[in-house]
């Protein structure tokens, strides 16, 4: 999965058996909010936590 002008940061908490992944799309050169939305997808497979929660946080100005 590929993401242009964007990143994922993933952080850890081992002791509390717990993680947060953030996915950042910055949407310079268009809109890549399917792409994350399959990332975070793919990510979720592939860790398949027993509890997860989502929020999404849309930023700037969407074009009309």
């Amino acid at each position: 999965m590929l993401l242009a002008e964007s990143h994922l940061c993933i952080h850890t908490w081992p002791e509390q058996r717990g993680a947060t992944l953030d996915v950042y799309v910055c949407n310079f050169g268009g809109d890549h909010s399917a792409k994350a939305h399959a990332l975070m997808e793919c990510l979720v497979a592939l860790f398949q936590p027993r509890h997860s929660e989502r929020n999404e946080l849309q930023r700037g100005r969407i074009a009309a």
